[in-house]
């Protein structure tokens, strides 16, 4: 079985576990690595439900903004930049 080896940064440790992960599907019986993926996805899913935010709520906590936010505020933006004359 081949050993995760930590990374000298986060990219680093990201490809290494990716590496690992991928040796492990091709090593294992599709049963078995299949059964974890679900309990990961079915546990994630779980979580996901037991919080209830709104896509909004979720990507202010996160400090991101919706798309749709973004597009209004890049037109009132617009907006202004015209009604003062600056273009």
């Amino acid at each position: 079985m081949k050993w995760l080896k930590p990374g000298r940064n986060n990219r680093e440790e990201r490809i290494n576990f990716v590496e690992y992960r991928a040796h492990y599907v091709r090593t294992h019986p599709c049963k078995e690595w299949s059964r974890q993926q679900k309990v990961l996805i079915n546990s994630i899913i779980q979580s996901a439900r037991s919080v209830r935010l709104t896509p909004r709520q979720y990507l202010g906590i996160k400090g991101e903004v919706c798309r749709r936010q973004a597009a209004q505020v890049v037109s009132l933006a617009r907006i202004s930049v015209r009604y003062l004359g600056l273009m």
